[in-house]
C-alpha cells in the first residue's frame, strides 16, 4: 500500500524496515502525520518480536467537500421532510376529501343517506388517527340527530293525537298548569257551561264553584293530585248563568 511502512522491532529495538536500514533509528518514534499499529509476531503478549505498521493519516473529505456537505444537510432534510409529508398527504387526500363530502352531505340533508355512509366508511378506512376519529364523531352525530328527529316526530304525533281527543271529546275538559290556572278548555266545556275562553283562561277553576262543596273537599282533591298524580270523583259546579 502506498505510504505504508513496515518495520520489525525486537526487544524494543528496530531491526528491519520496508524502507531499508537507513530509517531504523528514525522509526523508533512515530513519524508525524502517521498512524501506528503494533502486532506481536506470534500473537503472544510476551513475544519479543513486534510488527510495527505506520500508515499515513488521510482526510476522508476535503475542506471543500465538508463545506458543501454542511450546506447540503438542510436541503436534504427539507427534501426528506417534503417527501414524507407529501407521501402522507397523497395517501390521506382521499380520506380527507371523503370526510369533507360527508360533512357537506349531512349539513345539506340532515339525515343518514347512502352517500353519507359511504363517505364516512371511506374516511374511517386505514389506521386510527384524527381523520378516523372525526369520521366516527360525525357518524355518531348523524345517528343522534336521526334519533332525536324520530323522537320529536313521535312526540308531535302524540301531541296531535291528544289534541284531537281534547277537541273532539264529548266530555267537558279543562287543563291547568302547576299553579292551578286554566290554560285550555275544549268545545264541550264551552257548550256545557256557557263560558267563553276569555272568561276562564288564566283563572283558577274555583270560578266554577257552586259553593256546595266544602273547602276540605277541594284540599283533599288537590292533595290527591299532587301526591298520586290523579283524582277521580264528582264535583258540583256552576254554569255561567248560575245553574248547577
Amino acid at each position: 500500500s502506498p505510504g505504508v511502512m513496515l518495520s520489525a522491532r525486537y526487544q524494543n529495538k528496530m531491526v528491519s524496515s520496508s524502507q531499508g536500514s537507513a530509517l531504523l533509528n528514525q522509526l523508533m518514534e512515530k513519524p508525524d502525520a502517521m498512524e501506528r499499529r503494533e502486532l506481536h509476531w506470534t500473537g503472544a503478549p510476551d513475544d519479543p518480536l513486534t510488527l510495527v505498521i505506520d500508515a499515513p493519516i488521510k482526510a476522508i473529505f476535503s475542506t471543500l467537500e465538508l463545506s458543501l456537505g454542511a450546506a447540503l444537510i438542510p436541503v436534504i432534510d427539507a427534501l426528506i421532510l417534503w417527501f414524507v409529508l407529501g407521501t402522507w398527504m397523497m395517501l390521506q387526500t382521499r380520506r380527507v376529501r371523503a370526510l369533507g363530502a360527508a360533512v357537506d352531505e349531512f349539513s345539506l340533508h340532515r339525515e343518514v343517506t347512502p352517500s353519507l355512509q359511504k363517505n364516512i366508511r371511506l374516511a374511517q378506512k386505514g389506521k386510527v388517527d384524527e381523520i378516523h376519529d372525526v369520521a366516527v364523531a360525525l357518524e355518531l352525530l348523524a345517528q343522534h340527530t336521526i334519533e332525536q328527529r324520530l323522537l320529536h316526530v313521535r312526540e308531535e304525533a302524540q301531541i296531535l293525537l291528544w289534541s284531537s281527543v281534547f277537541k273532539s271529546s264529548a266530555e267537558a275538559i279543562i287543563i291547568t298548569d302547576h299553579d292551578r290556572n286554566i290554560v285550555a278548555v275544549n268545545a264541550a266545556f264551552l257548550r256545557r257551561t256557557g263560558y267563553q275562553p276569555e272568561d276562564v283562561l288564566g283563572k283558577n277553576p274555583r270560578v266554577l264553584s257552586s259553593r256546595r262543596e266544602k273547602p276540605e273537599f277541594y284540599s283533599a282533591m288537590w292533595d290527591a293530585i299532587t301526591s298520586h298524580g290523579y283524582w277521580q270523583g264528582e264535583v258540583w259546579d256552576a254554569n255561567k248563568d248560575g245553574s248547577i
